[in-house]
């Protein structure tokens, strides 16, 4: 499946079954999708996937609050994507998106903004309120929104803290693991507006830097 190809002005298509039945580009869809997943598992990748993809169809912003190597940016270019490579200041994050009325906005990495100076909470209590925000941005200027989060234990209901931050504010929840034994990697959705689709097992084409399912 052609990973940049628009859906009829619809929305777009990232080529995963189990992705593009949550996801949609129409004004006023009000979705959050996060994206849990340990470090190395591949989440970078599937933004830029999702990034490629909903560049093709509306002006996409992508977020990094560290430094991307130059290889890394290059994965996220394309047409309608614009990059803000290592600002880790969430205010001015807010500030651009609320300025450039973006179609979609990727956060790759939410954990990496570091709370004002003036901050009383924990950094853990600041990335939970940021993640709420942005949520709440989206909804009111009707852009997607996709945030990566590293979860390096189980991100499911039981957890505490900055996990549950993202199912109690997202619509939709994702879960990206990969398996060293199979070479693997399993999409999961663990919250969804219209239920838990199955689980999709994926391959990673290094050469096309794009994800498919597994036949």
């Amino acid at each position: 499946m052609d990973t940049t190809t628009p859906d009829n002005g619809d929305g777009f298509k990232t080529g995963l079954d189990i992705l593009d039945g949550l996801v949609s580009l129409k004004p006023g869809s009000q979705a959050a999708i996060g994206i849990l997943s340990p470090s190395g598992a591949g989440a970078t990748s599937l933004l830029a996937q999702i990034a490629r993809a909903s560049g093709m169809v509306g002006k996409t912003l992508v977020f990094s609050p560290m430094p991307m190597p130059a290889e890394v940016i290059e994965r996220f270019a394309g047409m309608g994507v614009t990059i803000y490579n290592d600002i880790d200041d969430a205010e001015t994050l807010k500030e651009i998106v609320r300025e450039a009325k973006p179609a979609a906005v990727i956060i790759d990495g939410l954990y990496g903004y570091l709370p004002p100076k003036n901050w009383q909470g924990t950094r853990g209590d600041y990335v939970i309120l940021l993640d709420r925000d942005m949520v709440k941005l989206a909804f009111q200027q009707n852009f997607v929104l996709f945030m990566s989060k590293q979860a390096n234990r189980d991100p499911l209901p039981q957890g505490v803290g900055e996990v549950v931050a993202v199912e109690d504010s997202c619509t939709d929840v994702m879960v990206l693991t990969f398996d060293d034994d199979s070479r693997q990697h399993r999409l999961r959705v663990v919250k969804s507006r219209d239920g838990c689709p199955p689980s999709q097992n994926l391959v990673f084409d290094r050469v096309m830097q794009t994800f498919s399912a597994v036949v």
